[in-house]
């Protein structure tokens, strides 16, 4: 007999702002890292982070059905992080609370 099993992830969900660091690929890492100094970057992409973003949009992706439970800001990071979970399906982001 098989059962049907689902998953509730809750806790910690967050947005990872990640540069691109390929225009001062040149220099050494211990370099691009000083306090003080100003680093060029290029452009910036975004994606969330966390366990609620990591495990439950996996879970989410191998068909189990998943239900997120997270804490975001009314703001437009807070919306980003929203717009983001909701782009794997509309009823993952109803478990955001404002």
């Amino acid at each position: 007999m098989s059962e049907n099993r689902c998953a509730v992830v809750a806790g910690h969900i967050c947005l990872d702002v990640i540069p691109d660091l390929s225009a001062s690929a040149r220099e050494k890492w211990e370099a691009l890292f000083r306090a003080g100094q100003l680093l060029k970057v290029g452009p910036v992409s975004f994606s969330t982070g966390g366990p609620v973003s990591n495990t439950g949009l996996s879970l989410h992706k191998l068909g189990i059905p998943t239900q997120l439970m997270g804490k975001v800001g009314d703001d437009l990071l807070g919306q980003a992080v929203r717009e983001i979970v909701a782009s794997f399906g509309p009823h993952l982001a109803e478990g955001m609370v404002v």
